[in-house]
């Protein structure tokens, strides 16, 4: 009925349209000529009117017939099809923990039902529990992959985003009906924004072992935290230098009670036997940011081989330190032995240099000691990569040492007459061997390139509060002050010395190097 009522209203309308037209005819012989005329011209203008009209109506029809169509119903699998589409891109960061766990997700890998499908996704808080019924009374068939990955290396991909810093993994989900025919297939990618410190697998402990202090010298030496961090140096899988705080213990009569912590000797303030041995603990605590998880990579070594863990350039077993899980820190245990007396201060006169003629005042010594002549030369010294040990101006070793890779400021060297041996000066009364450090003369820059930074940086340093970052001025040497760990600094200028290492400045005159711990942005 509706169809008809409006082809009527669609004549109606072109009657409505239709020109009166009224012909004349001028004689018999030319009135066909104008009759015809007229027809042709009005023939083609109805016509033009008409389809115009004809399409309107047309169009008025169709929307009729449309609205009167009953609406179509979507079937579960377009339903679940929408879900899928609707999923998003998954971002985690410090407020937003890592759920995805590869012991979750490769339980899923691989072709799925609606129902494991709806639970992973559950589990990854992705879908409410409506859409997750959605996915499982669909009648489709499901399939998570990642590019072509085995399981094993999915696997590998996911653990590998908990070290944050932007990296993410993809999962793909396709769906497909009961003929195999591809419903739908979504893409989503996990990334893990955490900023956090590059884990350390492999931990390299270098100390020194036996320290020899001299007969009279002061315990408590050996028992601050300097003489720990100077007799010590760990390093990473890369040979960076690792961070770290470090604590001496205790004395001890033998090695066992000194790594039990049982039954500590009271040496009452000095060293006084000659020849005697002693053993000391030393904790190093790598605190909860340094990027060491010491537990960890104790548990790889002696489980399954995948991390190094040497002492000395040994491998590590359970019985030589004390390793605690959960204050992040190893001990170890190093030998003291007792040496030679200390020179005696009322016969100083003996064992100083003559200024005159730059030679000791015993002019006449042994042929095995012979003398030290000492020859004026300012530069800069840079221990090699073990610890150098000291000794005083008799040749005697101190209970100090210099840190490898450090740098230390020299005035004057001096050289032995019977054997050779040289040695350089870097303190009141202490020198280090020459075959433990290289001189560079202070003409030569320490700096090979030194670039201003657009604008100011942040130098962020990791925990714990208690480690001291060491701080540099531009000849390379190291100063009195440091910067606590924990705490971020601003930087307008970046330098290189010349093994390629990059330092950061802090202050008109003080410089950070960058390393483990120490981050830029």
């Amino acid at each position: 009925m509706r169809k008809i009522k409006f082809a009527g209203l669609a004549a109606a309308t072109l009657l409505a349209l239709t020109p009166a037209t009224t012909t004349t005819f001028a004689s018999s012989t030319n009135g066909e000529q104008v009759r015809t005329s007229q027809s042709v011209g009005a023939s083609n203008s109805l016509s033009d009117i008409f389809n115009t009209v004809k399409g309107v109506v047309d169009k008025i029809i169709q929307a009729v017939q449309n609205n009167n169509k009953p609406a179509v119903t979507p079937t579960p699998a377009d339903n679940a099809v929408a879900v899928l589409n609707g999923l998003k891109n998954v971002n985690y960061d410090e407020n937003h923990p890592v759920l995805l766990k590869s012991s979750e997700v490769s339980k899923y890998y691989g072709t799925i039902t609606g129902y494991q499908l709806a639970e992973l996704l559950h589990l990854l808080n992705l879908t409410t529990q409506t859409q997750g019924q959605t996915i499982d009374t669909s009648g489709l068939s499901y399939s998570i992959g990642s590019d072509g990955l085995s399981t094993g290396d999915l696997n590998k991909k996911i653990d590998n985003i908990l070290n944050g810093n932007g990296l993410s993994v993809k999962l793909t989900i396709t769906a497909k009906d009961s003929s195999g025919n591809v419903k739908a297939s979504k893409d989503i990618i996990f990334t893990n924004n955490t900023k956090t410190i590059s884990q350390t697998n492999n931990l390299k402990i270098d100390y020194k072992t036996p320290i020899n202090v001299a007969v009279g010298s002061n315990t408590i030496d050996l028992s601050l935290s300097g003489s720990g961090m100077s007799n010590t140096t760990v390093t990473d899988n890369n040979g960076n230098n690792v961070a770290y705080s470090a604590d001496p213990g205790q004395f001890y009569s033998n090695a066992d009670n000194a790594r039990d912590f049982k039954n500590p000797i009271n040496l009452n303030g000095k060293f006084t036997q000659k020849g005697a041995k002693y053993y000391q603990p030393v904790t190093l605590d790598f605190g909860s940011n340094s990027g060491v998880n010491v537990y960890q990579i104790s548990q790889n070594v002696f489980n399954y081989g995948s991390s190094v863990f040497k002492l000395n350039g040994n491998n590590v077993v359970g019985n030589q330190i004390n390793q605690n899980g959960k204050t992040n820190s190893v001990t170890y245990v190093r030998e003291i032995t007792v040496g030679v007396d200390q020179p005696n201060s009322n016969n100083n006169n003996n064992n100083q240099n003559n200024n005159n003629n730059n030679q000791n005042n015993n002019q006449n010594p042994a042929p095995s000691v012979g003398v030290w002549k000492s020859t004026d030369q300012s530069g800069v010294l840079t221990v090699n990569s073990s610890v150098a040990d000291l000794v005083d101006g008799s040749s005697s070793y101190t209970a100090r040492s210099l840190a490898p890779n450090s740098r230390w400021v020299t005035d004057q060297y001096r050289v032995n007459s019977a054997t050779g041996q040289k040695q350089y000066h870097v303190s009141t009364n202490e020198w280090v061997d020459a075959s433990d450090v290289t001189f560079r003369d202070q003409a030569t820059r320490f700096f090979t390139n030194v670039l201003q930074l657009p604008g100011f940086q942040t130098v962020s340093l990791a925990g714990p509060d208690a480690f001291i970052y060491q701080l540099f001025n531009q000849d390379g040497i190291r100063v009195d002050r440091g910067l606590p760990g924990n705490t971020a600094w601003a930087t307008d200028q970046r330098a290189t010395d010349a093994q390629g290492n990059i330092y950061y400045r802090v202050s008109t005159n003080e410089w950070i190097l960058r390393g483990n711990g120490v981050s830029v942005y």
